[in-house]
């Protein structure tokens, strides 16, 4: 497994975590609360989705290169 793959698996738990967190904030009765939470969340699972993309793209050029190599 390269560092960037555990790197990755970490994130992706990560992201799983904040999925979570997202899905409890649906069940919060106070508007003004969870409109708070949705402008501080989502934009950061955006900005999660974005580097989870990148570090994919990273580990399969890395592969690309390796078989090249041998």
């Amino acid at each position: 497994m390269s560092p960037v793959r555990s790197a990755q698996d970490g994130f992706v738990r990560a992201l799983a975590d904040l999925d979570a967190t997202l899905r409890s904030a649906e069940g919060w009765r106070d508007d003004q609360r969870v409109r708070l939470e949705r402008a501080q969340l989502a934009p950061l699972r955006a900005a999660a989705n974005t580097y989870k993309h990148a570090l994919e793209e990273l580990d399969a050029t890395l592969d690309a290169a390796r078989c090249l190599l041998e």
